[in-house]
């Protein structure tokens, strides 16, 4: 993240294709941005790249008290 926009995103682990995707349409999206268009997008077994994703920058608000002047992050 650089000032509360995402860069730079590198996965480990899951299908290539689609974390390069995800990367690639995330870099410069506003941080808050994400869990609102990213969490809860399904994938076998449960889980996704975009959700997982979303659940990685949700952790990272948390853990590092990061606000924006939006405050809608569920």
């Amino acid at each position: 993240m650089v000032n509360g926009f995402i860069h730079n995103v590198v996965f480990d682990g899951g299908c290539r294709g689609n974390t390069q995707g995800v990367a690639a349409l995330a870099e410069g999206m506003a941080l808050e941005d994400v869990p609102l268009r990213l969490r809860g997008i399904n994938c076998n077994g449960g889980h996704s790249c975009p959700d997982e994703f979303a659940k990685a920058v949700e952790q990272y608000v948390v853990e590092n008290s990061y606000t924006a002047d939006r405050q809608d992050l569920q």
